[in-house]
């Protein structure tokens, strides 16, 4: 069974048995469960010649594929911030359409 586990490193190991009640088990591998990068925020700032201007609003470290969509059916990457703190500022200077929708993606 699996269940929701720590972050950490872990050695697993899987079992079979067959119909004949013959049993076999794998070689151990380690595993590395990372923890969950916290969701990012985005907050529209400003509109200015240089572009659309959002504050990213996430966890110290973390790296943000920032992306954009007219649809939100199809998602493209603009650009990426990493947070030094727990904010960053990002600036969409990709002309487009009168309106788009924003998004952080996690890099893990």
């Amino acid at each position: 069974m699996w269940y929701p586990i720590a972050p950490g490193t872990y050695t697993i190991v899987a079992k079979a048995t067959d119909a004949a009640n013959r049993v076999g088990v794998s070689a151990p591998r380690i595993i590395t469960v990372k923890p969950a990068a916290s969701t990012a925020i985005l907050t529209p700032l400003s509109v200015s010649s240089a572009g659309f201007r959002l504050r990213v609003t996430g966890q110290t470290g973390v790296h943000y594929k920032i992306q954009a969509s007219r649809d939100s059916k199809e998602w493209v990457e603009i650009g990426n911030v990493t947070l030094e703190g727990t904010t960053a500022e990002f600036v969409d200077a990709s002309p487009g359409a009168d309106h788009k929708l924003y998004r952080a993606v996690a890099v893990l």
